[in-house]
């Protein structure tokens, strides 16, 4: 598959210069985040709170990045923007999702050096193994893209009864809305992009809760998708710990699926 040439204006790193002090801010306006502070992506906005979290290097306690503590009013934010975006990534082709997919996928490997370092600095990987679990994530951008196009539904013959002779089954495919995705902090990366990746794929819009200890992995990734084309909404960055919005998010009404990588505790 070759790459394509330019992804477009919506695929162009945009700098940014300064942090504002508002709480909500275009994300388009920080695909690179400055000064270190990586706020959460809801509804195609970066959004800060008054609960701000440094994130460190497990190693030795260095300073890696701040992110802002979600609460209930972020969490019903996030679900609200992912309801809000299911109707446009339910009306969108499958060639249309591949292509979004295709594009992170190609900005990603561009990306591949900034990526590898958030992921070393905020869970202590070698940057060997980091520069890894990158090429692993964007292959599942890439596999997730090929099978946006075989998604499709099967035709039953129904003559295995007598009573179905001449009749014929039809099943469809379709989004199951808002998915709520819950991942761990041993491969911040890769373990988000195959739950956001087939969930996207699908026509559904996500809300990702990242580990407590690595978000900044994850609300990179969100810049990319937004800069390569997703509806606003369709993907959501919430961090804080899973305990208080890790509950809110799984028990909310309007999530229609909860995908999660944990321990058993975690499911139970």
């Amino acid at each position: 598959v070759n790459p394509p040439r330019s992804c477009g204006p919506k695929c162009s790193p945009i700098f940014a210069s300064t942090i504002s002090t508002s709480s909500h801010q275009p994300a388009a306006s920080l695909f690179y985040h400055s000064a270190m502070e990586f706020p959460m992506h809801i509804g195609g906005e970066l959004v800060r709170t008054d609960r701000p979290q440094q994130v460190t290097l497990p190693y030795d306690g260095s300073y890696a990045g701040t992110v802002f503590e979600a609460a209930r009013e972020q969490v019903d934010a996030a679900v609200e923007a992912a309801v809000a975006a299911v109707p446009a990534m339910r009306e969108m082709s499958r060639d249309e999702r591949s292509a979004i997919l295709r594009r992170a996928h190609y900005k990603l490997i561009e990306q591949k050096q900034e990526m590898a370092r958030a992921i070393s600095s905020e869970c202590g990987k070698p940057i060997k193994e980091a520069l890894a679990e990158v090429d692993r994530a964007t292959r599942t951008l890439l596999f997730s893209s090929e099978e946006a196009h075989r998604l499709s539904g099967e035709v039953v013959p129904m003559d295995a009864s007598p009573g179905g002779k001449g009749r014929w089954a039809m099943t469809v495919r379709e989004p199951l809305g808002v998915v709520a995705a819950i991942t761990p902090f041993n491969f911040p990366l890769n373990l988000a992009m195959h739950k956001i990746g087939p969930a996207l794929a699908a026509g559904n819009a996500v809300v990702h809760k990242p580990a407590s200890s690595t978000p900044i992995s994850a609300l990179r990734m969100a810049g990319i998708f937004e800069a390569c084309g997703l509806p606003k909404g369709a993907l959501n960055v919430i961090t804080g710990p899973g305990g208080t919005i890790g509950d809110l998010l799984t028990f909310h009404k309007n999530v229609a699926m909860i995908t999660f990588t944990g321990s058993t505790d975690v499911g139970l």
